[in-house]
């Protein structure tokens, strides 16, 4: 079968997992685990995991990074990512007692997206949520963006971290906005006014508007609704004009002449 043609489809959409996903697929999905860590706390590629030996992770330098050749870069280009301690200290851990420098580190190779999904559902994580966003293996990296930014880092650090291009790609393609803590970036901002200040204000503005009401109709637009039918005079019965109470004469007399001319 030929490669379908994707052209003018929209593309897929992605999120990040989340710390609970993450530390659920991790625990969860046996030696893989370390596969998915490294990808979420590095930001590798899937050839680029793939490729890597234990010569490219610099565990004791003193400032850890893994290296990513430029046979194995997508862009060709030869880049370090810096590692956090606690994926340098998982990996020191996945190390053999007995290696060599030119051993691949994953040496059972990397997992193909259809494992993710079900790694992923044996761990009670929705490959697809209900917003349509896929959690497959390039989700992997942009949960490494979107960790990077929920924890503050500096998005021209987060950029090099991803080795992104364009910073635009960082921030808002690879990462998931949904899980950044924007009430509690607002919640704690200076306020203009004490609460006590706030109230006295919004009372005396009340009671301003109240005021203004009652001096042009006579009444506050609220009392004139509640009240109106109880204040409403009784309807009286319409009183007779001149010429209708002629007319009614008239007919009287009428009907009074033609009994009297019966009789």
């Amino acid at each position: 079968m030929g490669k379908i043609d994707e052209r003018g489809q929209p593309k897929r959409k992605r999120r990040a997992f989340t710390d609970e996903e993450l530390r659920q697929l991790v625990t969860g999905s046996g030696p893989r685990g370390i596969v998915y860590f490294t990808a979420t706390r590095t930001g590798l590629r899937q050839e680029e995991l793939r490729q890597l030996i234990w010569y490219d992770v610099r565990f004791d330098d003193k400032m850890p990074y893994v290296r990513v050749r430029d046979v194995c870069a997508k862009n060709k280009t030869e880049e370090s990512v810096s590692l956090v301690p606690e994926i340098a200290e998982a990996l020191r851990a996945h190390r053999p007692a007995t290696y060599s420098p030119n051993d691949l580190v994953f040496p059972k190779g990397i997992p193909r997206a259809s494992r993710l999904r079900v790694d992923s559902e044996a761990n009670g994580i929705a490959y697809r949520d209900e917003s349509g966003r896929y959690a497959d293996f390039r989700a992997l990296r942009y949960t490494w963006a979107t960790f990077l930014q929920r924890h503050g880092v500096a998005q021209r650090f987060a950029m090099k971290l991803m080795r992104h291009s364009d910073i635009k790609l960082t921030a808002k393609l690879y990462t998931d906005e949904s899980q950044l803590p924007i009430y509690e970036a607002v919640k704690d901002l200076p306020r203009l006014m004490d609460n006590t200040q706030m109230r006295a204000q919004i009372s005396v503005a009340a009671g301003h508007s109240e005021s203004q009401a009652v001096a042009k109709g006579g009444q506050n637009p609220q009392a004139q609704a509640a009240g109106f039918q109880a204040n409403s005079p009784a309807v009286s019965p319409p009183v007779a004009t001149g010429g209708e109470r002629a007319k009614r004469l008239e007919l009287s007399t009428s009907s009074l002449a033609r009994k009297c001319s019966t009789n």
